[in-house]
């Protein structure tokens, strides 16, 4: 189980980091992963951010509500089927883009030092694969 538990200490470590820059702008967990995807995919259904992210629909409705109540994002239903909310990121989020982007590059690389390059694409490679069998698209 050295596995789980690699995966365990790192999932805590890109938490801390995440909790540390995000606490000043009210934001926590998945917080700006959200707000990257919607960016990067305005107008994105918050059941097409579930399907992106892999997580559940309803905490993925909680999370939306919430980024919307603190002016991250706004909700508006899509013209073709009044049922369904899509995502806009509003300009507070948009000024939070490009520091969380960095932010998270900057994490990334101080845990990779460690590896070589050809080390860091192995590893990407095994993590994508590891990824792809979850989600049931074994490569």
């Amino acid at each position: 189980m050295e596995v789980s538990r690699a995966f365990v200490m790192l999932n805590r470590y890109f938490r801390e980091k995440r909790h540390s820059y995000l606490q000043p702008y009210g934001l926590k967990g998945y917080h700006a992963r959200f707000l990257i995807e919607i960016s990067g995919s305005p107008g994105i259904s918050q059941d097409g951010l579930s399907q992106k992210l892999g997580l559940d629909k309803s905490n993925v409705a909680r999370q939306a509500a919430f980024l919307e109540e603190s002016g991250y994002l706004s909700r508006e239903s899509a013209p073709a089927d009044k049922r369904v909310l899509c995502l806009y990121p509003t300009s507070k989020a948009q000024a939070l883009i490009e520091p969380l982007k960095k932010e998270t590059l900057q994490w990334e690389q101080s845990l990779l030092q460690v590896l070589s390059p050809e080390e860091q694409t192995q590893l990407t490679g095994l993590l994508e694969k590891l990824r792809s069998a979850v989600e049931g698209k074994e490569v």
